[in-house]
């Protein structure tokens, strides 16, 4: 940058010639104060993005929604698909209760959630025979990882429930 007579630093900015005091303390201050705006602009984009999230409720979209089963946890802790023989839905109400259709009975869960986690405690299941053992055995692990739920959360059209460990236990799809 060109230098004035009295030392100062020049600059042209649309045909207006601007200077800028050589004294090193003037441009600390210049540099503090450009500093300290650019700190105070990040903190406002950080509490701008994440305001959103602070505000979301998440048991609005659990109750918003019926669900269907996809995946379950099986015996052996592994994620299997849902079977094709019967239709497993969940209903979250805002009375606190989910109920639906557990493959061959009717079952209705007891849950409250804060945040992320979710609490379940059975109510009442159906005593109806299953007609295979593939589905009754679906219906058992179902009422099992229902019952084992602690935490849930949605991502697309997908619901899912993971128990006290972290590991999904459960997964349901929208409609």
């Amino acid at each position: 940058m060109p230098v004035d007579p009295d030392g100062d630093l020049t600059h042209s900015i649309a045909g207006r010639k601007t200077s800028l005091p050589a004294d090193p303390r003037v441009k600390r201050k210049f540099s503090y104060s450009v500093s300290l705006i650019l700190v105070c602009l990040l903190i406002m984009i950080v509490m701008f993005i994440s305001y959103p999230a602070a505000k979301t409720n998440p048991g609005v979209r659990l109750m918003a929604t019926n669900w269907t089963l996809e995946s379950y946890s099986d015996e052996t802790g592994i994620l299997v698909p849902a079977g094709s023989s019967s239709v497993v839905t969940a209903e979250f109400s805002e009375k606190g209760r989910v109920g639906g259709n557990s493959g061959c009975n009717w079952y209705s869960f007891r849950y409250t959630t804060r945040g992320n986690t979710l609490e379940t405690s059975l109510e009442s299941v159906t005593d109806m025979k299953c007609r295979d053992s593939g589905t009754a055995h679906q219906e058992s692990a179902f009422l099992r990882d229902m019952a084992a739920a602690a935490s849930f959360r949605t991502g697309g059209s997908s619901l899912y429930i993971d128990d006290a460990t972290g590991k999904t236990v459960l997964v349901f799809r929208a409609g």
